[in-house]
């Protein structure tokens, strides 16, 4: 599987590697710490679960979108040079 850390990433990637992991620890016990290294995960300290996600989409109505779970919100431009 390809990351790409601090030049990207996807928020999906960020989603199902939680799913595969079984949740995530508290940022306490796993702190970024800006370096390469073995992944230290420890099940037994997770805090949350992701059990499913989905995109939404600007023509969605607001009523469907209500923030009962985590909601990533990115956005896509480009400069026109001329």
């Amino acid at each position: 599987m390809f990351y790409s850390g601090c030049s990207g990433g996807w928020p999906y990637n960020a989603y199902q590697y939680v799913m595969g992991a079984g949740g995530m620890e508290p940022y306490s016990k796993y702190p970024y710490t800006a370096q390469n290294g073995a992944c230290e995960f420890q099940s037994a300290s997770v805090v949350a679960k992701i059990s499913n996600w989905e995109y939404v989409t600007q023509n969605q109505d607001e009523d469907q979108m209500v923030c009962s779970k985590p909601m990533i919100c990115g956005s896509q431009y480009w400069i026109n040079p001329d």
